[in-house]
C-alpha cells in the first residue's frame, strides 16, 4: 500500500501544516484561520500582491483537492477542515480583489 495512503487513513490532519498559528488541526476554527491570513503579509502589502496571494491560498484549502491527495480515502472531519479553511480563505480574497479593484 502507499505509504501516502496510510498517512491519509490515520494521521493526515496531524501532518498539515493548517493555516492556524499553532499550525494544528485541533485549532482550525474560523477565527483562528482569518486572524492568521491576516498576519501572512506585512500590513504595506498593497492589494494586488495580497489578491494574488490569497488566490494562491484558495486553490491550495480548496476542499476539491482532498479526495486527490488521500486517494479517494479521506474522512468527512478531513473535509470539514478544508471546508473552514476554504471560506476564510475566500472571503479574504474577496475583500483584497475588491480593494485592488478600487
Amino acid at each position: 500500500m502507499n505509504l501516502w495512503l496510510i498517512k491519509c487513513q490515520g494521521t493526515l490532519r496531524d501532518i498539515i501544516p493548517w493555516p492556524v498559528k499553532s499550525g494544528r488541526w485541533e485549532d482550525v476554527t474560523d477565527t483562528a484561520v482569518e486572524e492568521f491570513f491576516q498576519k501572512a503579509l506585512p500590513a504595506t502589502t498593497d492589494a494586488s500582491k495580497k489578491s494574488t496571494f490569497m488566490k494562491m491560498e484558495c486553490l491550495k484549502w480548496h476542499p476539491d483537492r482532498v479526495p486527490k491527495a488521500c486517494g479517494g480515502k479521506a474522512d468527512e472531519a478531513l473535509y470539514e477542515l478544508f471546508k473552514i479553511a476554504a471560506r476564510v480563505v475566500i472571503k479574504i480574497y474577496a475583500e483584497a480583489k475588491s480593494q485592488r479593484n478600487k
